[in-house]
């Protein structure tokens, strides 16, 4: 049996010399290195995929919140029955289109309102010189 473990030892020094005993450990560091790396970069991605995506929706609400107020800017804007009601909307309208918010369409309606406005108070002056 001295023999056999004498054996058993002589070729795990061949093997060890050659390096395959010492290449299996290196290869699994090696791999488990690029698993890891490969594991922190597709987190990487997905983080910035979904803090993107939580932007957008951000975005996206408050360009909502800008067209409710702007709707409820533009009906003040055009109340005929009360003037101050509509000197405020008009105010309210002219600071609205200022903001980042406002879109190229968005300013095309507030030029609309504004100008519809312009229009009412055109015709209401038209109205007054008519009567004596």
């Amino acid at each position: 049996m001295a023999t056999d473990t004498g054996a058993v030892a002589v070729r795990i020094d061949e093997q060890v010399s050659c390096g395959r005993l010492g290449a299996v450990p290196v290869a699994q560091i090696i791999l488990s290195s690029l698993t890891l790396i490969v594991a922190l970069i597709t987190g990487f991605l997905v983080w910035k995929a979904n803090t993107g995506a939580t932007d957008q929706r951000e975005l996206q609400a408050k360009r909502e919140e800008w067209w409710r107020r702007f709707q409820y800017a533009a009906e003040l804007a055009l109340d005929e029955n009360n003037e101050r009601r509509a000197n405020i909307g008009v105010l309210m309208v002219r600071k609205m289109v200022t903001s980042t918010l406002a879109g190229p369409d968005e300013l095309a309606a507030a030029d609309v309102i504004l100008d519809e406005v312009l229009a009412l108070g055109d015709t209401d002056s038209e109205d007054s010189e008519d009567q004596p």
